[in-house]
Formats: C-alpha cells, structure tokens, sequence
C-alpha cells in the first residue's frame, strides 16, 4: 500500500510536507541555539549598564545633597 502511494502525486506532495516540517524544525532550533548564544553574549553588558546606572544614581544623590547644602548656606547668608 506504502508503495502505491508513493507513487502518486498525493505521495510526492506528502513527501514535500515531510521534507519541509523537518526542514522547519530545523530552522527553529538554529534560532533558539542563536537567541541563546545572544543572550549569553550580552549578559556581560548588561552587568555592566547595571552597575553604571547604580553608580549614576548614587552620583546624582550625592550632587543633590551637595546642592541642597550650598542653597541653605547661600540662604542663610541672604
């Protein structure tokens, strides 16, 4: 039976979809083995913004108390 379907246009075009799902397949795990590898290649970056936006925060906290400060000895002196 497998052989007389083979032979016919259905079969050929069964064997079409088969070859394309695997080939899908395929391609879908190349993406995610590429969408890992982006991942784990940027993390460093990451820390890195991380850490910057921390140290940017702690700057600005410390200029605004800065500021504050002169503003009420500029204040005082008025």
């Amino acid at each position: 039976m497998s052989q007389t379907l083979q032979g016919t246009v259905t079969g050929e075009l069964i064997g079409d979809v088969s070859m394309f799902k695997r080939r899908i397949e395929y391609l879908e795990e190349l993406a995610a083995e590429r969408n890992r590898q982006l991942c784990n290649e940027q993390e460093p970056f990451r820390r890195e913004i991380e850490r910057l936006k921390n140290e940017l925060m702690a700057e600005r906290s410390l200029r605004a108390n800065q500021i504050s400060k002169k503003n009420a000895e500029i204040a005082f002196f008025k």
